[in-house]
């Protein structure tokens, strides 16, 4: 089936998708028309985690989906979304209220310069830029592969960032190694 649809120079999803070609709009036509087509429809309320570096948008929902407490909230996510800011960038849409606080650290980690917006009856009620937190605590990864927290299973592992400008460079607090925060990696936990 493939190679037929390969060989008329047609896209094979051309057969498998009934709606290919139409406006991505018109998916959201419940929602006022823009200038630019929508692709990922408007949220009556909830969270909107905008400017996440590309790629992490699949890694940040399965961390989302491991939360007891957002195992049954609705969530979709947007990939390599053109952005003038970043040149591409992911996307995700919450339809609650708020986040555990314990994954904002990690957030930091994954994306930092992310935007978290609070939706409210369509309308953007706060909008929050995520940076760097002075401690990392239960959520990254220590670097240094002879490091205490990488031997020992139930060891958490904390961080406090150093100071200065620049990149954000973070201390172990057992080993003191000394990391920038996108050597970190998320825990196995987190």
């Amino acid at each position: 089936r493939r190679a037929a649809a390969g060989s008329r120079g047609q896209s094979p999803c051309r057969n498998v998708l009934p709606w290919h070609g139409a406006s991505p709009s018109v998916f959201s036509a419940d929602v006022q028309r823009t200038s630019s087509p929508l692709f990922i429809a408007k949220i009556a309320s909830g969270l909107v985690i905008d400017h996440l570096s590309p790629g992490t948008g699949v890694e940040l929902l399965r961390v989302l989906h491991r939360q007891p407490e957002l195992a049954d909230i609705p969530m979709t996510l947007g990939v390599g979304y053109p952005s003038t800011r970043m040149g591409r960038k992911d996307l995700l849409k919450i339809q609650c209220d708020a986040l555990p606080p314990r994954l904002m650290p990690l957030l930091s980690l994954l994306s930092p310069g992310a935007t978290v917006k609070r939706i409210k009856d369509y309308v953007t009620q706060d909008r929050v830029v995520v940076t760097a937190p002075d401690l990392l605590e239960h959520v990254a990864r220590c670097p240094n592969p002879v490091c205490i927290t990488n031997a020992e299973p139930g060891l958490e592992t904390r961080f406090r960032r150093l100071p200065g400008d620049g990149p954000a460079r973070y201390r172990c607090h057992y080993c003191e190694r000394v990391a920038l925060l996108s050597e970190l990696t998320p825990a196995a936990g987190a």
